[in-house]
């Protein structure tokens, strides 16, 4: 009898052990075994649609979050590394910090050895998954080769927050008239669509991230002959130009309502909002001239203030009195206007 209790206590003792003990014993790996969890970081850029770095675009990978940073020289913004640590004196914290470029981000502490995917959104667009294979290593401030680098910039097709310099900037998105948008590119300020007599233009404008909002008092519309795209020289002939205004001045249409452009967030642009100009004139040299052209250019200037008289035809407006982009461009609504009958 002895020679069979031995097994079936050694057998108790083993069961009695997980099955991490029984793995070890027979040579394989129990199904409770975790491998070390290994990390590592990644860094890359985000650009906006003309590649200039973009500022406060949320960078992820479903389980890191990081707002890309601002140019160092306004505000740098540091990333602490796996040997940071608190208790260390403040040379020994530094040493363990990288500061980053303006645009960049950092993911740290990211699951190692595996392919993650990353994105990047900002004022409501987002890009297609950046797939990037994340390298097991320490991340370290003082070794360059210590993180996962992307070997591309991360593109949205967005401009980035306006500045300082420019609070109430104002973005023009398009127009419509009967519910027929046209969109405009972010570079350009034109419309090329028909319109009638005595129409209805709605001017689509919205603030973009990092602007205040604006109010639009006034629009003023100035008439030129087709084809004109320079509207910084001065008129050369009244009747061509059609200021159509009383006394030959430039139409000045007061709105009803001020209309007010409503500000946005930092990260996001605010609600679109029209302002909604008539085309139309009772001078004779207008209407003459589309009889015999049947199409002419339409400049909209919006007016950014409560107290504006109308300026001599061909006169320059003072950029004060009008809403302007980012780049300090006057906000202006060109449109061709093409007639089939009067």
């Amino acid at each position: 009898m002895k020679r069979w209790i031995w097994p079936v206590v050694v057998t108790a003792a083993i069961a009695s052990d997980g099955c991490d003990q029984v793995g070890q014993l027979l040579g394989v790996v129990g199904a409770s075994y975790r491998p070390p969890f290994q990390t590592g970081a990644v860094r890359g850029r985000v650009v906006d649609r003309n590649g200039n770095p973009l500022v406060g675009a949320q960078v992820s990978n479903g389980a890191a979050v990081f707002f890309t940073a601002s140019d160092p020289s306004v505000g740098a913004v540091k990333v602490k590394d796996d040997l940071f640590n608190p208790s260390d004196s403040t040379a020994n914290q530094a040493a363990h910090q990288v500061t980053l470029g303006a645009g960049e981000f950092m993911l740290t502490k990211i699951a190692a050895n595996t392919i993650t995917s990353i994105t990047a959104q900002y004022d409501g667009q987002i890009t297609s998954p950046v797939q990037v294979f994340v390298k097991a290593q320490t991340f370290s401030a003082g070794s360059s080769n210590s993180f996962t680098p992307l070997t591309a910039d991360i593109k949205l097709p967005v401009d980035g927050p306006v500045d300082s310099n420019h609070p109430s900037a104002v973005t023009f998105l398009g127009t419509s008239i009967a519910g027929n948008v046209v969109t405009v590119s972010a570079a350009s300020n034109s419309v090329n669509a028909s319109y009638a007599p005595s129409d209805t233009v709605s001017v689509f404008l919205q603030a973009p991230p990092g602007s205040k909002g604006a109010t639009v008092y006034n629009a003023l519309v100035t008439y030129f002959p087709a084809g004109t795209t320079d509207f910084t020289q001065a008129p050369i002939d009244t009747t061509t130009t059609t200021g159509v205004g009383p006394n030959g001045n430039p139409l000045n249409r007061p709105l009803q309502f001020p209309v007010t452009i409503v500000s946005g967030s930092a990260l996001h642009s605010g609600p679109q909002n029209q302002v909604d100009v008539k085309l139309s004139s009772t001078n004779p040299a207008f209407i003459n001239y589309l009889r015999t052209n049947n199409q002419l250019v339409a400049k909209i200037d919006l007016i950014a203030t409560d107290s504006f008289s109308v300026p001599a035809l061909g006169a320059q407006l003072p950029t004060s009195a009008v809403l302007t982009d980012r780049n300090s461009r006057p906000l202006s609504a060109v449109v061709t206007m093409r007639f089939q009958s009067l």
